[in-house]
Parts: C-alpha cells; sequence; structure tokens
C-alpha cells in the first residue's frame, strides 16, 4: 500500500491528526496526560531520558538531581518534563525552550543546574560544545507506542500484532541498531501497557 509520512511539530500535533483523520497512525511516547483521545499500541521502544550538567556539576547521578535548591528544566511538554513534574518533589523544575544554544547558556549561567531530555538529544549538545556532559545513568526509558483513533480496536489489534511480528523476527531490534540513534532500546515482548515509573 502506498504510505504517507508527514513530520508533525509535536505530540499534540500528532494526536490532533489522529482524531480528525488526518492521519491513520501515529508515532509518539506514551505519557498519562496524552491518553484520552486516542488508543495507545504495546510498547515497541525505550527511549533513554537523562541529564546534561556542567563539567564541574556536583549532580554525578539521576540519584543526585531532584535535591533542595537545585534548578531543574525540561522541554516544553515533553516526556521526561512530564514525569518531573508528577515525581520530583524538591528540585525547582522549569519548562524551557529545546533551543541548544539556549540550553547551554542557561546552563552556564547557572540559572538551571541539569536539563533532562533524550539522550540522543544531549549527545547532539556535546558533540557541538565542550564543559558539559549527560550524566551516566537513565531517570526512565521513554515508552514509545503507535496510536489510533479511539475505538478502532481493529486497527489496535492489526498494529500490536505487526510490533509482535518485527520484535519476534529481529527486524525491530537491526532497526534500531541500525538507527544510530543514541540511548534507543528495543522493548522486550511483553511491553503491552505503556507506563513509567511509578
Amino acid at each position: 500500500m502506498p504510505v504517507e509520512i508527514k513530520p508533525l511539530a509535536n505530540p499534540k500535533a500528532v494526536i490532533d491528526a489522529i482524531t480528525s483523520g488526518e492521519a491513520d497512525i501515529g508515532f509518539i511516547a506514551y505519557a498519562p496526560e496524552r491518553t484520552g483521545a486516542v488508543e495507545f499500541s504495546q510498547t515497541y521502544m525505550l527511549s533513554g531520558q537523562t541529564f546534561l550538567v556542567l563539567e564541574g556539576s556536583n549532580i554525578r547521578a539521576i540519584s543526585d538531581v531532584d535535591r533542595p535548591g537545585q534548578k531543574i528544566a525540561g522541554g516544553h511538554n515533553d516526556s521526561i518534563t512530564l514525569f518531573m513534574k508528577r515525581k520530583f518533589k524538591n528540585a525547582t523544575l522549569s519548562e524551557i525552550s529545546h533551543d541548544p544554544a539556549e540550553i547551554k547558556r542557561m546552563l552556564l549561567a547557572k540559572e538551571i543546574d541539569a536539563f533532562g531530555a533524550n539522550r540522543q538529544r544531549l549527545t547532539n549538545i556535546l558533540k557541538e560544545s565542550s564543559g558539559f556532559r549527560a550524566l551516566p545513568d537513565n531517570l526512565f526509558g521513554v515508552p514509545q507506542t503507535i496510536i489510533v483513533p479511539k475505538g478502532k480496536a481493529e486497527v489496535l489489534v492489526a498494529v500490536n500484532r505487526f510490533i509482535d511480528d518485527v520484535r519476534a523476527s529481529g527486524f525491530l531490534k537491526k532497526a534500531v541498531e541500525a538507527s544510530g540513534v543514541v540511548g534507543l532500546d528495543a522493548a522486550p515482548a511483553g511491553s503491552w501497557m505503556p507506563s513509567v515509573p511509578d
């Protein structure tokens, strides 16, 4: 069948395209805040989320992040930002632009102590700049899913069957490895319920 792939600006735009009928399926990270208008498939990939800090920062691992007096930032409406809003109790959290220049400026000016994002985005910043480092561990792996319109049970069944097939054949694992994307892993079999850690 002919396929048209439409790059869209953000998860909300993808959800809107599905609910309006502009697209048949969409690819977004699962987050509880995004449920309601669409149905989510099982998880097919996990995208590692961590933090960028100054080279000399006292923040050495994820366990050092959510502490009183620390200023932490994430991108507007990013999965990691939504997670931090739900789970962080001590650090001060702000939502900022994804602009690498602004992220680096805020870190260097000590307006923020750490910036959270997916490992690939942070790796790209590190390739362009010195004086920064990414934490070695992940806060969590964001479940990557396929969404379909609400009430389209037969479409969701077909999508989940497809994910089972590409996982069992090894195609999914090979595709993830071939992508070269840092911090991305094929989700294991049985990843039926999209979730993030409590």
